[in-house]
């Protein structure tokens, strides 16, 4: 997760380094229309871009996170609630998805087979958890999908532990990050803003989007050292006999989602069709 966030960092400062360039050329931006309308075109963009970058980092913090998870080998069925069912019901909702060719599942790159041989992995361990389906920005790291990430990854009252970890308010983190996103939408949507951000408010969107970013992943460091994990693994591996169930001995599709059954049924028909194979 550390590398997710050194190559966050990484990117903030090529935003921030453009902005010192915007700043060194005032004089010239000044005296010459053209300059000043450069000027203003690339800071909107940065702020455009920024967002990008932060979803990139949440995509790849939780790609971490989730691989880390599927290294400690511990057996499914001892994992948190909460990864489970977001591994099964999110995981078949992308699923599905890919088969549909729906636009909103563009960012998943893996391919339909892919995707069922890590549903269907955890039968055994080693397994994959499916990190796609806790990594779901909706093109737009808003406070809900950050909240839900977080959920999704086990996190309970994230925006609490977020508050500690980056010493900002629940309240100050979210009206901060709402607003920037404002700018953010009106600057990628209309290619301008009707307050253009200037180079001090850009650099201090990385500022605050740095102390974000650093308090998502030393919760997330938290959580996997926490008793939570600490006690699945103390549960032992299963016999080779268990590691290999048939297909039959799977979870039902209807324990997964009462409401989304039908989906749910075809895209479990498809895990077990490629288990067959």
């Amino acid at each position: 997760m550390r590398s997710a966030l050194t190559d966050f960092q990484a990117s903030l400062v090529r935003v921030e380094d453009i902005t010192l360039d915007i700043d060194a050329n005032a004089v010239a931006a000044l005296a010459t229309r053209t300059v000043r309308e450069r000027h203003e075109t690339t800071q909107c963009a940065c702020t455009a871009i920024l967002s990008g970058f932060f979803e990139a980092f949440l995509k790849d913090v939780a790609e971490d996170f989730i691989s880390n998870v599927s290294a400690l080998r511990i057996p499914f069925t001892a994992l948190p609630e909460v990864l489970r069912k977001t591994h099964y019901a999110n995981g078949g909702i992308i699923l599905n998805g890919k088969q549909t060719n729906k636009g909103k599942f563009l960012w998943v790159t893996a391919s339909p087979d892919d995707i069922a041989r890590r549903l269907a992995s955890v039968g055994s361990v080693p397994y994959e958890l499916l990190w796609e389906a806790f990594a779901d920005t909706q093109s737009n790291p808003t406070p809900d999908v950050i909240k839900e990430l977080m959920r999704a990854c086990g996190i309970a009252r994230p925006w609490i532990k977020l508050s500690v970890k980056t010493g900002i308010t629940e309240n100050s983190i979210i009206t901060q990050l709402t607003s920037f996103l404002a700018v953010r939408n009106e600057c990628a949507h209309t290619g301008t803003a009707s307050s253009i951000p200037t180079p001090s408010d850009i650099r201090g969107y990385c500022t605050f989007l740095l102390k974000l970013a650093l308090g998502i992943v030393e919760t997330l460091e938290d959580h996997l050292a926490s008793g939570e994990f600490k006690r699945a693994l103390s549960v032992p591996l299963p016999s080779a006999a268990a590691a290999t169930p048939p297909v039959s001995a799977t979870p039902s599709v209807a324990a997964l989602d009462k409401k989304n059954s039908t989906v749910l049924r075809r895209i479990w028909d498809y895990v077990c069709s490629f288990l067959r194979r």
